[in-house]
């Protein structure tokens, strides 16, 4: 009886170790197919992408990202910045695998590159003006007027458009800065008359301009329909397979309200309404 008892304790020990060693290679074999994606993104632009007081990269994309990754086992997102204008060209030279700054779809855009087709945000693009500027409340009433806009953005490529429709002395002046370009510099232009208007589609900024510059300026409008920011990650033409994988977790995250949270926290307000 102590023999059998004996054999039957030795071959579960033996059981038990042939299936420790599985899982650890089993493991070892799921470590081995995780793939490294390197996300091109910017580190001056709170609240979606910047700079902690300790230097680490915080802010909406990279919550919304770090979202993502939990869901996906079979990549490891790491993160690298750059100016805005140099994360699409970073993106095609192999730099980096997905592009996340707030980019809008434009047809420009898309001849070049892969687009995500779960937006993670939408907003509409907002003219902003001096308090004191009662002329300025649409579109049309930039004609005429000095404007800036940022290099490559999507307010830049519509106003662009929107001047070959009108005559010579109807055109709207384009300023057009790279948007590492300080926000107190544009701030004094603004008040100095340099610009007319500038843009932006989020609704934090406003405050903080004039928390941080004198409560000099207001929301006078929406730019336009056809620049309302619906944002989405960009990737190279032929990785099909890594955005699927992503617009899956977005949609995810969107149906299970973990987006909504995440952009209370990060922006303030929920970003993600006109999503669903």
């Amino acid at each position: 009886m102590k023999k059998i008892i004996f054999k039957l304790v030795a071959a579960l020990l033996v059981i038990s170790g042939l299936a420790e060693i599985a899982f650890a290679a089993k493991k070892k074999e799921t470590k081995a197919k995780v793939k490294t994606i390197i996300v091109g993104t910017g580190k001056i632009y709170a609240p979606f992408c910047y700079l902690d007081d300790n230097g680490k990269l915080v802010g909406y994309e990279i919550d919304v990202l770090n979202a993502v990754d939990e869901l996906l086992p079979q990549y490891q997102f790491k993160y690298e910045t750059f100016d805005f204008a140099n994360i699409l060209i970073a993106l095609q030279a192999k730099k980096v695998d997905i592009g996340a700054h707030q980019f809008g779809k434009t047809p420009q855009r898309e001849e070049s590159y892969l687009f995500g087709e779960q937006a993670y945000r939408a907003a509409a693009n907002k003219i902003v003006v001096l308090k004191t500027r009662n002329d300025i409340t649409k579109l049309e009433d930039l004609q005429g007027k000095t404007v800036n806009t940022n290099t490559g953005n999507l307010v830049t490529e519509f106003l662009e458009k929107y001047n070959t429709t009108l005559p010579e002395d109807k055109k709207i002046k384009l300023i057009i800065t790279p948007s590492n370009v300080p926000v107190e510099e544009k701030i004094a232009k603004i008040k100095n008359g340099t610009y007319d208007a500038v843009f932006t589609h989020n609704p934090a900024d406003i405050e903080k301009w004039n928390a941080e510059y004198g409560n000099l300026l207001k929301a006078a409008g929406d730019l336009s329909k056809e620049t309302s920011v619906f944002t989405y990650h960009v990737y190279r033409k032929g990785d099909e397979e890594l955005k699927n994988a992503v617009d899956a977790a977005l949609k995810q995250l969107l149906e299970d309200g973990t987006l909504s949270k995440i952009s209370l926290k990060a922006l303030g307000y929920d970003s993600t309404i006109n999503l669903k």
